[in-house]
């Protein structure tokens, strides 16, 4: 055992040495880690002073908010934006811990768009919605662009968005929603969202939307190899020495 452990630590050597030493080379720049999006008012999002360069939640990187008041909605101080609760996503709520409601012959509608930076390491298949204790006539949509531009309202650089909802109004599952891409998306999502409390007729009340995105399990780090083989080096090198040990042991054992 200890002659095949010693024989993968002296082919696997110069590959870690080639991987140390590509990694101090002159030339090779290395991000930042970006910081954990943080509980903050939507205009703090959008003027980016809360996140300069953007924030993450688990591995995707939020950024370039903007806020459309479409009609009777609140200011983007009056919206809290923060992580989901669960997933990788955001959730969007009121700053004094109310609810967006509105009364009957009433409606209040608004726009928030932002991008989505996804790691090649762990692309997203699917985006979800969920809106739960609404009442009344209320909806979400989320409008997606994988990779283009969004248009607001509800458009595409170039091609149809891909959109889905949650809520009253028809929709079939009305507090919770998911979309799954008919591949693995990485790079720049482009996102929609769009909120809508009470019409014309009835009122509405949303307590909190979120918006997350299913994402395919990471691939490790190349630090977390590198720590694993940098184990079985040492197992090589202690296995190479045990036996001596036991022979110089037993030769005192009358």
């Amino acid at each position: 055992m200890h002659i095949l452990l010693s024989f993968m630590a002296k082919r696997l050597f110069p590959v870690l040495a080639t991987g140390w030493l590509a990694a101090i080379l002159p030339g090779e720049v290395v991000a930042g880690p970006v910081p954990a999006c943080g509980t903050d008012t939507l205009s703090n999002y959008v003027s980016g002073s809360s996140l300069p360069g953007g924030c993450s939640v688990q591995g995707l990187v939020f950024s370039g908010f903007t806020y459309f008041p479409v009609s009777n909605a609140p200011l983007a101080s009056g919206i809290r934006i923060g992580p989901a609760i669960s997933g990788a996503g955001l959730s969007v709520t009121r700053t004094d811990g109310g609810a967006f409601s509105a009364a009957a012959g009433q409606s209040i509608s608004f726009e928030i768009d932002f991008s989505v930076l996804v790691d090649a390491a762990t692309p997203i298949f699917g985006a979800g919605l969920a809106m739960p204790g609404f009442t009344g006539t209320a909806s979400a949509t989320e409008y997606l662009c994988n990779g283009q531009a969004y248009i607001q309202p509800g458009g595409c650089a170039g091609s149809v968005p891909k959109s889905f909802a949650v809520g009253s109004a028809g929709i079939g599952n009305p507090t919770t929603a998911a979309l799954q891409f008919p591949g693995l998306v990485t790079g720049t999502e482009n996102i929609g969202l769009l909120v809508t409390v009470g019409t014309a007729g009835d009122a509405g009340s949303i307590a909190v939307v979120t918006a997350d995105f299913a994402e395919v399990p990471a691939i490790p780090e190349p630090a977390s190899w590198a720590g694993m083989l940098a184990g079985l080096i040492g197992a090589a090198a202690f296995s190479k020495r045990f036996p001596r040990r036991r022979r110089s042991l037993s030769a005192c054992i009358p």
